[in-house]
């Protein structure tokens, strides 16, 4: 799925070699409708007979479309008029993928309540937990637990859970996850732990949480680059100035021989490479 701009347009071009102008245009108005969350013009649309289960050339539905945008009454309305509540798309994201990245907790609720599995993973691996921590969504985090989401399930890529939720950034979702047993020290299959994404990220309240969490400041992935590395090569110098207070080993060299200040001095982050000469 990818944020649309011209949602009606992309339909008109596959539905014009199924139907009529007018048809196209309707099928068109639909998309439009559920990405905008207009829950009574799609009631009117399918009531004149329009299928609410026409996909676009991406592969979407339009309620697979309303799911991306968080519009909980569009999905209801579509549902209502028949919509298939499994369908997926091309990625194998369902709508409930889509609506836990969106974070509306409320859509979640509905359709889980139809049928929807909580632990279904794309192509890629992710599941709704795992895409819901990933955008930093809070209720939505909340809600799939609630229901039984799977904490240990792993992306295609050996990520976790909390590697999602260092991405997001929110360290509430962390606070939350590590509560429940996500496993701190996970690491993916290039050897990088949850630290490492939030550090390399730059975000100070993720690095934080999971740091106050217990999570290992000094792990390395394969390449034997610590968090500390990760946030001076990206040039997160508030990130590198918290790991060193927290005592985060600055001698390491990673298997190219570098330390975390020559990355950031090659790379001319200058600011990261003051934050090292600081005292502490």
């Amino acid at each position: 799925m990818h944020c649309r701009r011209n949602v009606g347009v992309a339909v008109l071009v596959i539905v014009l070699s199924l139907a009529g102008p007018a048809q196209a245009q309707r099928v068109a108005d639909l998309f439009r409708a559920a990405a905008s969350g207009d829950a009574a013009q799609i009631s009117k649309l399918l009531a004149a007979g329009i299928s609410p289960n026409y996909r676009d050339p991406e592969g979407d539905t339009a309620l697979l479309i309303a799911a991306q945008e968080g519009q909980v009454d569009a999905a209801k309305a579509l549902l209502a008029g028949g919509a298939d509540a499994k369908v997926v798309s091309a990625n194998g994201s369902s709508a409930l993928h889509l609506a836990a990245r969106s974070g509306k907790a409320e859509l979640v609720t509905l359709l889980l309540g139809r049928g929807l599995d909580a632990n279904a993973r794309t192509k890629g691996g992710e599941t709704p937990l795992y895409l819901a921590a990933e955008s930093g969504q809070l209720g939505a985090v909340q809600e799939l637990l609630r229901r039984k989401a799977d904490l240990k399930q792993l992306t295609e890529n050996g990520e976790s859970v909390l590697h999602g939720a260092a991405l997001g950034g929110n360290p509430e979702v962390i606070q939350l996850l590590a509560g429940r047993g996500a496993e701190l020290g996970s690491r993916n299959k290039d050897g990088e732990a949850p630290l490492f994404w939030a550090a390399a990220s730059g975000h100070l309240g993720a690095a934080q949480a999971l740091v106050l969490r217990g999570a290992p400041i000094n792990a390395f992935d394969n390449k034997g680059n610590t968090a500390l590395h990760g946030a001076a090569a990206s040039g997160h110098a508030e990130v590198v100035r918290y790991l060193l207070f927290r005592k985060s080993d600055a001698t390491i060299k990673n298997l190219a021989g570098r330390t975390a200040v020559e990355l950031a001095r090659e790379r001319r982050h200058d600011d990261v490479v003051q934050a090292f000469t600081e005292k502490r």
